[in-house]
């Protein structure tokens, strides 16, 4: 289809070449449409591994993306600076992968995709707008052609996000339809602001002085540990909680968010995934059970904020960073 086609005013499902439409979508406040509430989202253990081995003899020796993965094709749009930033949370319960990407409505043109493991969940953030959906199910990943046999849904612009509200859409199996895939979306309000979350926090672990030197930039960087996942913390005592990128929170296993929070950043008002139940080490220190806040357009892999800073003792002498156990 050109970039320059106009679509109808209804969303078109298309499925080995069967076009059948779709009802126009949307979400608001209390907007639903078509399938059951979906039931939390559990780990898929080998599904993966079983068709990436089929991949391997067709395609070549290709992986199958990270669940939560994604990618930017129009970093313009999707990393504006003067924008409202909305969370788009995708709940995979049907029994394949997906690629779901967003689009500029009534068009082609590709935004943003992310990689969406079946029984999982994951979180896409977008300025707030309107959107198209393509979405791309399959078993068999053939890495930049996407799957080899894919079946593909289009859903031509209903797909708004507000500020001051999460997106949510939930994906099921539904045999029934050509395309094997019925859809919900609704709209759900995030936490006022990270300041009236309440930031748990297990013991802290560990005893001792850690010493850091500022960087030529004057920055403090500090290695340690996110779950299992090696991180370089940054530490900024104007963050008011620790804080991880996307790409690290995914790699790190980090997909459930306890609660949501509207924050601001310099990249505009974003709402934020707060994770709960985090362990983290740096130095000799083990923190257990800490709250975290998911960054979208993080640049650096983490900040160290003030919900752990403040179980220390944290003394500058002139370019040395001292954090002490109290």
């Amino acid at each position: 289809m050109a970039e320059s086609s106009r679509w109808g005013s209804y969303g078109i499902a298309v499925a080995i070449g069967l076009l059948v439409p779709l009802a126009y979508l949307t979400w608001g406040p209390e907007t639903t449409t078509g399938v059951s509430p979906v039931a939390p989202a559990s780990p898929a253990d080998s599904a993966a591994s079983r068709r990436n081995a089929v991949a391997s003899t067709i395609c070549g020796e290709v992986a199958e993306p990270t669940h939560g993965s994604v990618q930017v094709h129009d970093a313009a749009i999707m990393k504006r600076s003067d924008a409202n930033y909305s969370g788009i949370e995708f709940i995979n319960d049907s029994p394949s992968a997906v690629r779901i990407t967003l689009v500029v409505p009534g068009s082609e043109h590709r935004l943003a995709s992310i990689f969406v493991s079946t029984r999982q969940r994951a979180v896409l953030s977008a300025p707030t707008g309107s959107y198209g959906l393509q979405v791309e199910r399959g078993s068999i990943w053939c890495g930049d052609t996407g799957f080899r046999d894919a079946v593909q849904i289009a859903i031509r612009d209903g797909l708004n996000t507000r500020d001051g509200q999460i997106g949510e859409v939930a994906i099921a199996a539904s045999p029934d339809l050509p395309t094997g895939l019925s859809f919900r979306f609704r709209s759900k309000p995030p936490a006022s602001s990270a300041a009236e979350l309440d930031s748990a926090m297990g013991p802290v672990l560990g005893e001792g002085t850690l010493e850091v030197r500022a960087d030529r930039a004057g920055h403090y960087r500090i290695p340690g540990m996110l779950n299992t996942r090696p991180v370089s913390f940054l530490v900024d005592t104007g963050a008011s909680m620790v804080a991880v990128s996307r790409r690290v929170a995914n790699e790190a296993g980090l997909y459930e968010c306890a609660h949501w929070a509207k924050v601001k950043t310099a990249n505009g008002t974003v709402d934020v995934c707060i994770v709960r139940g985090v362990n983290l080490r740096f130095g000799g220190f083990v923190l257990t059970q800490t709250d975290i806040a998911v960054l979208p357009n993080l640049e650096t892999d983490a900040l160290l904020g003030m919900n752990v800073l403040r179980q220390f003792r944290v003394e500058w002498a002139q370019d040395v960073l001292k954090i002490s156990a109290k």
